[in-house]
């Protein structure tokens, strides 16, 4: 167990795509065994956002803190100010103070940080962040302690490995998270792929045998086909397929004895949804169609 360590836990993660299981077993193991309640993965980088007042401790301590805002803001497209205080007489961490209102007559370092929700989904909800000039897309989950192949446990340990692998021509770059949020380097609808550097995340799924991005789901990509959200990156296997399907059943079904059906068909009945399902459904037909049809052999090939 004394190997067991978050840096340990890291180094998997970026040398082979762990599992949602895998990943969510190791991280709770560490959390029984030190009893901690914070799991932090990466570091914030201070000089990426051009802060020189704040420490990375801090800069997590906010995001904690961003999390709970984002998970309770319901209303799509709300900006909001907030101002991060450095109380300098107390040492920990927890002076600091966060307002919405810009202090007057402080003595102490003021850091403005501007917010707007942006999408919500099942797992989620996603804010952009912009910390001085740099922009991120910021994402706090609803629920940490389900093991899916969307979410906390999938979408972190994929950053971290693709991330190691240098894979970011078409796909954001993970930079940083905690046990329940994550963040990402923002991509506007005016990058291209051509302006990026790093593998092509297709070549390199060929290569490693992962799971392709489905192109029917046009929200999930800006307008250069670069793909925003990396959820359920996996790897294949035979059966996969019916075992996420079941995964899926046993997901949405816990989420209506927490939520509601009401809820839950909220959710799925909106335009957007219904204009990805029916060609999604109809893909998945033609597919098993083909499955089903008889192979030819060779020799039946050359008759034909």
């Amino acid at each position: 167990m004394s190997e067991l360590s978050i840096q340990n836990i890291i180094t998997q993660a970026e040398q082979q795509l762990l599992s949602p299981q895998t990943f969510y077993s190791l991280c709770a193991k560490y959390k029984q065994h030190f009893s901690q309640s914070k799991l932090y993965f990466l570091q914030p980088n201070i000089q990426d956002f051009q802060i020189s007042d704040f420490t990375e401790t801090e800069l997590q301590y906010f995001f904690d803190w961003l999390a709970v805002y984002v998970r309770n803001t319901e209303e799509i497209g709300k900006k909001q100010t907030f101002y991060l205080q450095k109380c300098t007489k107390y040492a920990s961490k927890k002076a600091l103070q966060i307002t919405k209102t810009k202090p007057f007559f402080s003595s102490s370092p003021v850091q403005k940080i501007k917010t707007k929700i942006i999408g919500c989904g099942m797992i989620g909800r996603v804010a952009k962040v912009k910390i001085n000039s740099k922009k991120i897309a910021f994402k706090a989950f609803f629920d940490s302690h389900f093991v899916w192949h969307h979410g906390t446990w999938s979408e972190i340990p994929t950053g971290i490995y693709l991330k190691a692998q240098n894979v970011t021509k078409d796909v954001p770059e993970f930079l940083f998270a905690g046990a329940d949020w994550a963040v990402w380097e923002w991509i506007s609808d005016r990058e291209t792929p051509h302006m990026r550097t790093g593998e092509n995340y297709t070549r390199f799924a060929q290569k490693h045998h992962l799971t392709q991005f489905n192109p029917l789901n046009l929200s999930n990509y800006n307008a250069h086909q670069i793909r925003l959200d990396i959820g359920g990156v996996q790897k294949e296997y035979f059966g996969r397929r019916i075992i996420d399907f079941g995964k899926t059943i046993h997901f949405y079904s816990q989420q209506a004895k927490k939520k509601g059906v009401v809820y839950l068909l909220r959710h799925f009945i909106q335009y957007r949804l219904l204009r990805y399902g029916f060609p999604r459904l109809l893909q998945q037909m033609i597919y098993s169609y083909r499955l089903s049809l008889p192979t030819l052999s060779s020799h039946e090939k050359q008759q034909t």
